[in-house]
C-alpha cells in the first residue's frame, strides 16, 4: 500500500469516528438532523454525510457544531484521532489542562461572565480531563513542567498535575498559584501570609527563592491546590 493510499485510509476513519461520535452526541441531546443542521448553518444532506465518515468538515463548521453539541472542539479532533477520553460520571467535570505559561491568559479568560471549559479549551488550544472537582467557573488542571516543577522538587515532579480552584481562598501551607506583576510567567508555590500584610511565597526546593508579594512587588493569588494527581509515568 503506498503512503497516500494509507493516508487517504486514516482520513477515512477519522472522519467515520469524528462522524458517528457528532451523531452520538446529537441523539444523545435529542436533536433531529434537519433541526440540528439549520443550528449549525449547513445542509442537511452535508451533514448527514459528516456523520457517516462520507465527508470532511471545516474548522469553522466544527467549531458551531462542537458550541451546539456542548462540547470542547478538542473532544471531537480526540476522538477522530481514536483518543480515549475521560469516563464523565455524575459529580465530575470536564476541566482544561494547561501549564503555567497559559496561567495569565486563563485568568483573563475567566473573568470575562459566562466562560466555559469549551471557550478554554478552544481559544488556548489545550486539552480536557475529567475532574472530580464541582467544576465551577475556574477549575482548572496544572500540569506541573520546568520551573513549576523544579522549584517544587522532590515533592513535585515533571508531569505531576494539581487540580487548581479559582475560587477558594487560600489558607497558610497551601500550594498556590501566583501572577507577580512584574513577571511575565506565574509562579507555584507555598502560600505564607505575613501579619503586615505581605504574603511570602516558598518553594519546597531550597536551591530557589522565596518570592514575596507586597507594595514593592504587587501580585495576586491565582489559585488554590484542592486536588493532586501523579499520572502514571513510563519508564
Amino acid at each position: 500500500m503506498t503512503t497516500n493510499s494509507k493516508e487517504t485510509k486514516e482520513l477515512s476513519i477519522q472522519r467515520q469516528r469524528m462522524g458517528k461520535e457528532i451523531r452520538r452526541l446529537r441523539e444523545e441531546k435529542g436533536f433531529g438532523l434537519n433541526e440540528f443542521a439549520v443550528d449549525v448553518e449547513i445542509n442537511q444532506g452535508n451533514m448527514s454525510r459528516i456523520e457517516r465518515g462520507l465527508q470532511g468538515v471545516a474548522m469553522d463548521t466544527l467549531t458551531r457544531i462542537a458550541k451546539r453539541l456542548g462540547v470542547p472542539m478538542y473532544r471531537l479532533l480526540a476522538v477522530a484521532e481514536g483518543a480515549i477520553l475521560p469516563i464523565e460520571s455524575e459529580g465530575s467535570a470536564l476541566l482544561p489542562v494547561v501549564r503555567i505559561g497559559h496561567i495569565g491568559t486563563l485568568r483573563d479568560l475567566m473573568k470575562k461572565k459566562g466562560t466555559t471549559t469549551m471557550d478554554v479549551s478552544e481559544q488556548l488550544n489545550v486539552p480536557v480531563v475529567s475532574g472530580s472537582a464541582a467544576g465551577l467557573q475556574g477549575d482548572f488542571v496544572l500540569e506541573l513542567r520546568g520551573a513549576a516543577a523544579r522549584s517544587m522538587a522532590p515533592d513535585y515532579q515533571a508531569g505531576d498535575q494539581a487540580v487548581i480552584s479559582m475560587s477558594t481562598d487560600p489558607e497558610p501551607g497551601d500550594h498556590v498559584i501566583a501572577k507577580l506583576k512584574n513577571q511575565k510567567e506565574a509562579i507555584f508555590r507555598v502560600y505564607k501570609p505575613r501579619s503586615d500584610g505581605s504574603i511570602d511565597l516558598e518553594p519546597l526546593n531550597d536551591d530557589w527563592p522565596t518570592v514575596k508579594i507586597d507594595t514593592k512587588n504587587p501580585g495576586e493569588i491565582v489559585g488554590v491546590m484542592v486536588e493532586r494527581r501523579h499520572p502514571r509515568r513510563r519508564d
